[in-house]
């Protein structure tokens, strides 16, 4: 009996907590009550890497406390902070890519993890989340898009006086 009190409790706790995330304005009771026993609560200390840039990609992480820094490709520091309220990890999910980016912790950090079987479920019984997780995603990929041009211009990479070919795979 006292299992099922503390799962009651712990679905509460994540219920609640959820609840604040902007994603999920205007969902109903059941998608909360679905979400909140599909989410892993997880904490991480400061400068820790929640996932490093080309690992493949099984979850998305929703910040319920602390600040991460997001490093790309060429970035010694983060150019970009995401804080409470915020998801992360969305994009390798939605494109079946690697992960275009080194996540970071800034400081002490709490996050639910959901993982991609739950996300697919979810999108399928509530098509709204899938389609909000699409827009981000594209939105995102589009200003890291964005971002690689400006680097890639700043660095000097995108020179028409530079000879460009394509690489042929060793060993055919």
């Amino acid at each position: 009996k006292t299992e099922a009190v503390q799962d009651q409790l712990r679905h509460t706790i994540n219920e609640t907590r959820i609840r604040e995330f902007g994603l999920f304005d205007g969902a109903d009771k059941a998608f909360f009550d679905t979400l909140a026993d599909k989410v892993q609560p997880h904490a991480y200390l400061p400068e820790q890497d929640v996932f490093g840039r080309l690992e493949s990609a099984g979850s998305l992480y929703l910040i319920m406390q602390g600040q991460v820094g997001v490093l790309r490709k060429g970035e010694t520091e983060p150019m970009i902070v995401l804080g409470e309220g915020e998801i992360f990890g969305e994009m390798a999910l939605y494109f079946h890519t690697p992960r275009s980016a080194t996540i970071r912790t800034l400081d002490y950090c709490k996050f639910f993890e959901l993982e991609y079987r739950h996300i697919r479920a979810l999108s399928a019984r509530f098509p709204w989340f899938g389609l909000r997780l699409e827009e981000m995603a594209t939105q995102r990929k589009q200003s890291n898009e964005i971002a690689q041009a400006a680097y890639e211009e700043a660095a000097g990479l995108q020179r028409s006086d530079l000879p460009t070919g394509e690489v042929a795979p060793t060993g055919q």
